[in-house]
């Protein structure tokens, strides 16, 4: 065999270990992968049965001003942002119990 021919059979084998070597790692990555989609599913699926379906409805939120002994309006609540009651409408939703 001449140098040559050494090389090119050389050159060959180095184009097949880093063919094999890069589908090892494609591999490598792809297990990796599916094992992160596997982590994330049983994580979703623990969430899942810990929620509590609650059903929408319109409920009265607020408080109410009434005139105290003083003849002056009074709030119920501490707070002025509390006044005046208000209809208030929640769409139905999940949340973790």
């Amino acid at each position: 065999m001449n140098t040559r021919t050494l090389v090119i059979k050389h050159k060959k084998l180095i184009m097949i270990a880093i063919v094999v070597m890069a589908m090892i790692l494609i591999s490598l990555f792809s297990l990796h992968k599916y094992q992160q989609h596997q982590r994330l599913q049983v994580l979703i699926n623990s969430t899942l049965e810990q929620l509590v379906f609650v059903e929408g409805s319109t409920f009265l939120m607020g408080d109410q001003v009434y005139i105290n002994l003083r003849g002056k309006k009074a709030f119920i609540a501490s707070s002025r942002d509390a006044s005046p009651a208000h209809d208030v409408t929640l769409t139905s939703y999940s949340m973790q119990a």
